[in-house]
């Protein structure tokens, strides 16, 4: 049992059966907490330890731990945390655009001062990268890494792709993405029902927009230009002799003049 004679300081508690640890003090350096802490055979003398999240510092106070001097942190991209969550961790496994971590966590966490990748970098073998090169070679076929962050989708009509907000990889030009995840060649998408005097066109590139209604109901006045390169974004669109009015509706010919008179 701890004597009563033991008298103990601020921030201080009795323990009775006292271990020698390295994180009793304020660390020197990076490797300072790793130090096994010994369980001894036979308990020595009862002593006063710093209470949680407390060091003792080199006057013998014992203080905050996160007030204890910061070490040197030698590696490219660290910076010296005095008390970091082990959430998110520092693997690029782990790695996110945000640094959040994607859990809610309710605890009061031990402090153990670390050198930590500054923000929006993770450890690829050890070394603090950037977030993207991290995902270097995450993206699956026919996709690359988005510039940015981006929540365009690049999902077939009608397909049940994941949320765009949440991945880092966007499919390649003229590919789009279906419901298991893949990119295919935009060609290539499933074709969905749509409304009335619509069909679904792999591949549109005439503007079928009233304003530019014509009563011959020709569209693609400008097909097989030399030069031109078309960017394939499959949708619905009006049937010949059709044109779309602004509530977004395939009407005829004569509709679209009405609107405009």
């Amino acid at each position: 049992m701890i004597t009563a004679e033991l008298q103990c300081g601020v921030n201080e508690v009795a323990v009775d059966c006292p271990r020698d640890c390295s994180f009793d003090s304020c660390p020197k350096s990076r490797h300072h907490d790793k130090t096994p802490c010994p369980t001894p055979e036979t308990c020595p003398p009862p002593t006063c330890k710093c209470i949680f999240n407390h060091r003792r510092a080199d006057n013998g106070t014992c203080i905050p731990t996160t007030e204890c001097p910061p070490f040197e942190c030698s590696g490219v991209r660290e910076v010296y945390d005095s008390c970091p969550s082990w959430c998110p961790s520092q693997e690029c496994e782990n790695a996110s655009p945000t640094d959040e971590c994607p859990f809610f966590i309710l605890t009061v966490v031990e402090c153990s001062p670390a050198c930590r990748c500054q923000p929006h970098h993770w450890r690829d073998n050890g070394t603090c990268v950037p977030y993207y090169e991290c995902l270097e070679d995450t993206c699956g076929p026919n996709e690359h890494l988005k510039d940015g962050i981006s929540c365009k989708s690049d999902c077939c009509p009608g397909e049940d792709c994941p949320d765009p907000c949440a991945s880092s990889c966007t499919c390649d030009l003229q590919y789009h993405r279906v419901s298991n995840g893949s990119c295919i060649p935009s060609r290539q998408c499933p074709p969905i029902d749509c409304p009335l005097n619509e069909h679904f066109d792999v591949c549109p590139v005439c503007n079928e927009g009233c304003d530019n209604a014509v009563a011959s109901g020709k569209r693609c006045r400008f097909v097989g230009r030399v030069g031109t390169t078309v960017i394939c974004e499959p949708a619905c669109r009006c049937d010949d002799g059709y044109w779309r009015n602004n509530n977004k509706r395939c009407v005829p010919y004569e509709e679209c003049r009405e609107s405009t008179i």
